[in-house]
């Protein structure tokens, strides 16, 4: 059995998984939880084998956690507002004079691996250290852009999301060999 420390990651070679308004299905990894540690977790565990089948289990109607970008707001329909959080930082820096912050993990997704476009998260101020993720214009795209591109990755790698499901019990048998 494989273990990830977040999310829950569990993992046999022949097993099916029952969860809440579903019945078993069979895959050969399931992810609890379509937050960013979920989504990267299953997005990783297909680009390392394109033939592990992976099943991810939200409970909540979306992917993204704690991060929240709510789109299609104000009069126009044009706008984006971060409901949790919302941006990142690229290097070690020393916020607020006694907080050291860093994002490593964040900023390699982002910048590098999914070569998203960002930009000063308050520009024109110098002392600015955050970053946030923009559209081709500048403007906030929002900060679940990141999870939603390595879902959609993952998705068209044969990950199956289940939205609105708890997983319930796991069961299975090792491989004859």
């Amino acid at each position: 059995m494989l273990l990830l420390p977040l999310p829950l990651v569990a993992s046999t070679l022949h097993r099916s998984v029952t969860s809440t308004g579903n019945s078993a299905a069979s895959c050969d990894v399931a992810v609890i939880g379509a937050g960013p540690g979920g989504v990267y977790a299953a997005w990783r565990l297909l680009k390392a084998d394109p033939s592990t089948s992976v099943c991810i289990f939200e409970a909540t109607e979306r992917a993204g956690g704690r991060i929240y970008s709510a789109r299609g707001l104000g009069p126009k329909g044009d706008l984006t507002a971060e409901l949790g959080a919302y941006r990142f930082v690229r290097n070690w820096t020393k916020a607020y004079g006694h907080l050291y912050m860093w994002t490593p993990l964040t900023a390699a997704l982002v910048e590098t691996a999914l070569q998203l476009p960002i930009a000063q998260y308050e520009p024109g101020d110098p002392t600015s250290f955050m970053y946030k993720i923009v559209d081709a214009a500048g403007h906030n795209a929002g900060y679940d852009t990141f999870v939603t591109k390595m879902l959609g990755e993952a998705t068209a790698a044969g990950a199956r999301v289940e939205y609105k499901r708890q997983l319930v019990s796991i069961s299975g048998t090792a491989a004859a060999p």
